[in-house]
């Protein structure tokens, strides 16, 4: 247990110092409001239509189109996926099946074929007409005259991911069904063919390696799986797949992926990712993108955009994949002001790592002293103690006559008694068993895991404020706009308060005194 804690500790203490060359390389993305969702609800599924068209978001509460001619608003409950169709019609992926919306606003719910399900979780539209749809049953195929059918020999089970792209003259078909992934291929002018599909073994098993989403033909491979452990490549058709495991930030979980402006974007759990490579270094995108849980991404030419639980946000600036830069010329830029200089950094993150687990208790030295004091439980005798208390009360009494020289006369006798007795027992037992096993370990053992456990959390949510705060200085360091600069120092401080939070006021006055002692404040 103390191992897996020092593990922790070291890996947080090691990014500190190529923290600020990783910042330098990170994508210049800066975000603008580009939809809101239905007021109640949160985005989950996004797509694009042309770049600069249309643009689709989906909730619980339904599917709106925006941009273009007309905003278009549907209620269809559980939308879980979005595409876009040639033609311009958008087929939603819902809890009561797939869903087609034409431009002109008119739905229609599409037939799924013979023994059809009700649950979609993904959808997937390619350039040539083709759909596929992932349900709880299986991959289910839509030609180009909008019928579906399952074309392809794949297994009846649940279904989680789908992906079409074109090659040639061929349509290639990649799915996630039972916990496997397949590949189909198949001529798209004959749309009546039964398909086969073979399994793709990748470098990885188990639930961490199954993909959530997939990329096509990017420089540094050809197809690309996203998963929970990294990134499954495969550099061309007879290539082998192997793994790239980029750092990411802690409880960073991903859930989609794109590229868009020569960016590589992976939408998380914990905020929006951005990437000049595959390889990394993956670095949050600015804020509120990269602060606040990512639930869905769009990309399509130039575009990307993303949904928080908050807003959907369309990005501005940064590379083009083309080198052309996406905002004005630079000669069009003004030089910036002369600003402020950035707060002081702090201290080491290792000083408050320390300053944290000080706070909330949660030493390794605590932890060793309940250890300690259960060993030396095992020696310890019960202690039993009896007192007993024991009273007795006599009384007796006898009547007797006598007849003495012509007399009568009467006798009385009467008698007390009184014994009263105190015992004290006092008992020591010591059960040998216990010198070779000692039950409470066990109650002993449950809790610490329960704090090692806890201390890992801190752990990771110190060195993830701690991190952005550093990325949010770094970038103040460089010449930017007052306005840019007045949002970075007010996230900075934001990040600096949840660090004070998390150490009782040890970091702010860490900031204003460097030789404040390294414990963590007062209860």
């Amino acid at each position: 247990m103390r191992r897996r804690f020092s593990c922790v500790a070291i890996l947080a203490c090691s990014l500190l110092e190529p923290a600020s060359a990783a910042t330098a390389q990170a994508p210049s993305l800066r975000w603008t409001r580009a939809a809101e969702p239905w007021p109640g609800d949160v985005v989950t599924a996004l797509a694009l239509d042309e770049p600069g068209a249309r643009l689709a978001l989906g909730g619980e509460r339904g599917v709106r189109i925006v941009g273009g001619a007309r905003e278009i608003e549907r209620v269809r409950a559980g939308v879980r996926d979005l595409a876009f169709l040639p033609d311009g019609a958008l087929l939603a992926a819902t809890d009561d099946g797939v869903w087609r919306i034409d431009p002109d606003g008119r739905d229609l719910r599409e037939s799924l074929g013979p023994g059809e399900v009700r649950r979609v979780t993904r959808i997937a539209a390619g350039a040539d007409g083709f759909a596929a749809a992932a349900t709880e049953a299986g991959v289910v195929l839509r030609d180009r005259a909008g019928r579906w059918a399952r074309r392809v020999e794949l297994p009846r089970a649940q279904a989680t991911l789908v992906a079409l792209r074109a090659r040639g003259r061929d349509v290639e078909l990649w799915a996630a069904v039972a916990g496997e992934v397949w590949v189909s291929a198949f001529p798209a002018d004959e749309p009546g063919l039964t398909l086969t599909a073979q399994r793709v073994v990748l470098p990885e098993s188990g639930s961490g390696a199954l993909p959530v989403d997939a990329a096509f033909g990017l420089p540094e491979a050809d197809v690309v799986l996203v998963t929970a452990n990294g990134f499954a490549v495969r550099g061309d058709a007879d290539g082998a797949w192997r793994m790239l495991r980029p750092s990411w930030p802690p409880g960073a979980t991903p859930l989609r992926f794109g590229v868009a402006q020569g960016v590589r974007a992976l939408a998380t759990a914990s905020g929006l990712l951005l990437a000049s490579e595959l390889a990394g270094p993956w670095q949050r995108a600015a804020a509120p993108a990269g602060s606040d849980p990512s639930l869905a991404l769009a990309t399509r030419g130039h575009e990307l955009v993303v949904a928080t639980h908050r807003e959907v946000l369309r990005a501005v600036g940064g590379a083009r994949a083309d080198g052309d830069d996406a905002g004005p010329p630079q000669d069009a830029v003004p030089a910036p002001a002369a600003l402020a200089p950035p707060p002081p950094v702090g201290p080491d993150i290792r000083d408050v790592q320390r300053a944290a687990l000080a706070y909330l208790e949660l030493q390794p030295a605590i932890a060793n002293d309940m250890r300690a004091r259960a060993e030396r439980a095992r020696w310890l005798p019960v202690l039993s103690f009896r007192m007993g208390a024991e009273r007795e009360r006599g009384e007796g009494r006898g009547f007797d006559q006598s007849f003495v020289s012509g007399a009568m006369r009467d006798l009385y006798d009467e008698g007390h008694e009184k014994n009263d007795d105190l015992t004290v027992d006092v008992t020591l037992a010591w059960d040998l068993g216990d010198g070779v096993f000692n039950p409470d370990e066990i109650d002993v053992s449950r809790e610490l895991r329960s704090v090692i456990a806890l201390r890992d959390d801190v752990l990771d949510e110190v060195t993830q404020l701690y991190f952005e705060r550093r990325r949010a200085l770094a970038q103040l360091a460089q010449p930017a706009s007052e306005a840019e600069a007045a949002a970075l120092r007010l996230r900075s401080a934001e990040l600096a308060a949840g660090i004070d939070a998390w150490t009782g006021g040890w970091f702010s006055r860490a900031l204003r005194s460097p030789d404040t002692p390294r414990t963590g404040g007062s209860r």
